[in-house]
């Protein structure tokens, strides 16, 4: 049986970066394997395509016309592939429509936060970014909300992982320790004042104020995750793992429990919607659609978008039923618990602000 740091170290180079020389922390999230994307022909019993000019990008939509001029154009911006100084670095957060939060360093090493104008594609220096010594996994994604950037480092103390979560102003300003806590964070959020977090291993929803403090367990999360808050489930890192992943979901907040219909295992779900190996649907067993060889993909993105591990690298659009097809060599990546999806075109980074592309409630 693995302990809890070799748990928290293996999900912590599942996303360490691809981009040699440096290693960015989400390696395993960017590291896709290149095969034959024939499941993508499986589709075209409902699908006619649509290119979107100028990104390399195909997207498709049920019913027998053409699809309309694809909703994600507007949402897409392509900038430099390096910062003016020649370094690579890394999309961590949306700040806001017009800006991404970016992070330089080397390897496990964050040296600076900064806000990346998508319009000229020029580089801000928010934060100059300190590393505690010894620290083994960086964040992958960021918090941003209530005026606040919030980030995190993991080290081992005394045999045992141990997490210091960080704030600076959104605006740019000195970096300050917010707390300290056991394990290394599946995710962060910012909520109601409040830095919200989940660990591997055990699991559990922890709270603490921004302004700082002593974390506590939210009540009635024992052994959960977050899932996308205030919904929790299941932790992945469960030696014994339900039949259906998040099968049923609680609001932390509310008390609300919500199961599912129609699926059998394996299979995983988020907020809205459930997947298997070569289905998608709703979590009541509704408007399911056949996904060949999809291999249970990581949750969706802003429980809405889905990039299949393997074969293709095509982006599904759950929300509306499209789908965007992304060429093997532009190496997309999509990190479920972020809001960008990012890939490589004519020697340029495209930046997709997921949470800017218009869609339908299901």
């Amino acid at each position: 049986m693995r302990d809890d740091f070799e748990q928290r170290l293996e999900s912590g180079l599942r996303l360490l970066a691809d981009r040699a020389p440096t290693a960015p922390p989400d390696l395993m999230a960017r590291v896709r394997a290149r095969r034959p994307r024939r499941w993508w022909k499986a589709l075209a019993a409902f699908v006619t395509t649509g290119a979107l000019v100028g990104t390399g990008v195909i997207v498709t939509s049920p019913g027998g016309g053409p699809a309309p001029r694809p909703d994600i154009e507007k949402a897409s911006h392509s900038v430099p592939l390096l910062m003016p100084d020649g370094r690579r670095y890394d999309v961590v957060a949306m700040i806001d429509r017009g800006h991404a939060l970016i992070r330089t360093g080397e390897r496990d090493r964050t040296d600076g936060l900064w806000s990346l104008d998508l319009a000229t594609g020029r580089p801000k220096r928010l934060v100059a970014v300190s590393t505690p010594k010894g620290s083994v996994i960086n964040f992958w994604s960021a918090a941003v909300g209530e005026g606040q950037l919030v980030w995190w480092t993991s080290r081992k103390v005394k045999g045992k992982m141990t997490t210091t979560f960080f704030a600076a102003p959104v605006t740019g300003g000195r970096q300050r320790v917010v707390a300290e806590a056991p394990g290394s964070p599946l995710d962060h959020t910012i909520a109601d004042g409040k830095v919200i977090w989940s660990p591997g291993g055990t699991g559990g929803v922890y709270e603490v104020p921004l302004s700082g403090g002593v974390p506590r367990l939210v009540k009635g999360t024992e052994g959960m995750h977050m899932l996308q808050w205030p919904w929790v489930g299941t932790p992945p890192f469960r030696q014994k793992k339900p039949a259906i992943v998040n099968g049923e979901i609680l609001n932390a907040l509310t008390g609300e429990r919500r199961t599912t219909s129609g699926w059998s295992a394996p299979a995983q779900c988020s907020v809205t919607w459930c997947m298997s190996r070569d289905r998608v649907g709703l979590r009541d067993g509704t408007r399911v659609r056949a996904v060949p060889q999809m291999f249970l993909a990581d949750p969706p993105a802003l429980d809405r978008f889905v990039l299949p591990r393997t074969p293709g690298r095509g982006l599904i659009d759950l929300a509306t039923g499209r789908t965007i097809d992304l060429a093997a060599e532009d190496n997309p990546v999509l990190d479920y618990r972020m809001k960008a999806l990012t890939y490589v075109k004519g020697g340029r980074l495209v930046i997709v602000d997921l949470a800017a592309v218009p869609g339908v409630n299901p």
